[in-house]
């Protein structure tokens, strides 16, 4: 049976998620050598604490989601590397992608950790749009509903149970409430899930809904 190593991306993070790593030799000096590069002290903030630095401490911030992972992740492969274990193929989601080149080799950590600190800050810097991962609906109603609304359409069919749904340009407050009131209008009509949003110029809590952004 061959074993495979797939790596998660962006959405897998939570605060809290580096303290079973901290007993794992070396978790502490690569969070250390993540925190030099970024200017802040990214192990303060997955524990939900402030990183100091340039104040950026939200956790869910793409720019620190991104390099936490890739220490957390990376951490994880080269302990089970170093007892033994190899994989007969990696693979990864998104940012995952260079969590699995970095465990097969092709760069070495401190290259890894640049691309994710420049990764990261395009991304942040990246705007005029809005994306949601949707889950548990029915594929026709958001079929439907998809056709019927200016601007939104599905980014990423994954499967049959989530698709993820973008919105074009938001250009003004006006285009703002329009995108919002049809996000909520989809999830309310079809109850789906928002595992996450991502929208720039947008307040993180509107009309009492809390928004994760990144």
């Amino acid at each position: 049976m061959a074993i495979a190593w797939v790596f998660p991306g962006q959405g897998s993070q939570k605060v809290g998620m580096a303290e079973a790593l901290l007993s794992i030799d070396g978790t502490r000096e690569r969070f250390a050598m993540a925190s030099e590069l970024l200017g802040r002290d990214l192990l303060a903030i997955c524990q939900g604490e402030s990183g100091g630095g340039d104040g950026l401490d939200d956790l869910n911030d793409t720019r620190n989601t991104q390099p936490a992972l890739f220490v957390i992740e990376s951490v994880l492969a080269d302990n089970l590397q170093q007892q033994g274990r190899e994989p007969a193929l990696v693979a990864g989601h998104s940012l995952g992608e260079l969590v699995a080149l970095y465990s097969a080799g092709v760069f070495g950590l401190e290259t890894g950790l640049q691309l994710m600190k420049t990764r990261s800050e395009l991304m942040a810097n990246a705007g005029g749009g809005a994306m949601t991962a949707v889950i548990g609906f029915d594929r026709a109603q958001l079929d439907d509903l998809v056709a019927a609304t200016d601007g939104v359409s599905i980014a990423n069919d994954n499967s049959d149970a989530q698709v993820v749904i973008a919105l074009l340009q938001i250009i003004t407050g006006h285009h703002i409430l329009i995108l919002t009131f049809t996000l909520l209008l989809i999830t309310k009509m079809l109850r789906l899930t928002l595992s996450w949003l991502k929208i720039i110029s947008m307040p993180r809590n509107l009309f009492g809904i809390e928004f994760m952004i990144s």
